[in-house]
């Protein structure tokens, strides 16, 4: 029974083999970088058509609301009349709800 010698790792077998692996790796993540930029490009987009629809909506209900409003009596004016004409007032002004 004879033990067969394996040859002695050098340095220079390491180096070739960690930039061997190394090439391979960075081939991978070229490939997928484009597919991730565009995933995250589509994503992106996709958040900032839902944010603009939700906030349509609720400007518009918003609208319907203030508008809904200006059917209330206009003779209290001051701060109790935000509520009443759907402008914010201060307490020295009075709200100009036409």
């Amino acid at each position: 029974m004879s033990i067969a010698r394996q040859p002695k790792v050098t340095r220079a077998d390491l180096e070739a083999k960690f930039r061997q692996l190394q090439g391979e790796v960075e081939e991978k993540v070229l490939d997928q970088r484009t597919k991730i930029i565009g995933a995250v490009a589509t994503i992106s987009v996709l958040a900032l058509v839902i944010a603009y629809l939700l906030g349509k909506r609720k400007g518009s209900d918003t609208a319907t609301h203030s508008s809904g409003s200006s059917t209330k009596s206009q003779s209290t004016r001051g701060c109790s009349a935000a509520t009443a004409c759907g402008w914010p007032c201060s307490s020295q002004s009075e709200c100009s709800w036409p």
